[in-house]
């Protein structure tokens, strides 16, 4: 089955400067995006998931893109985030989009 992805990305769901500079902040800040849109209810609970899946394996990828992500019953269908920052991984800083 084939997804558009204007069928999984609201505008509302973009944010190209975040304010935070640290990796589980910034992962805040993107969760609070589906918040807006209503996608996304437990915000704590899937964030909280989401960290346990970047410690068992990370997600920074080449070019510093990033695609944190997890698998749970607190969403129903797949939502999409866009975001771009400078954070910090292992104690440098690094331009990073986060998907």
């Amino acid at each position: 089955m084939a997804i558009a992805l204007a069928d999984i990305l609201d505008e509302r769901q973009i944010a190209l400067k975040l304010k935070s500079r640290r990796q589980a902040n910034a992962l805040r800040e993107i969760i609070g995006l589906f918040e807006k849109t209503g996608s996304l209810l437990q915000s704590t609970d899937f964030l909280a998931h989401v960290l346990a899946r970047e410690r068992v394996n990370a997600t920074l990828a080449e070019n510093s893109v990033a695609f944190p992500h997890a698998r749970t019953e607190l969403v129903d269908q797949i939502a999409l985030a866009v975001a771009a920052a400078a954070l910090e991984f292992h104690g440098t800083i690094r331009a990073s989009a986060l998907v």
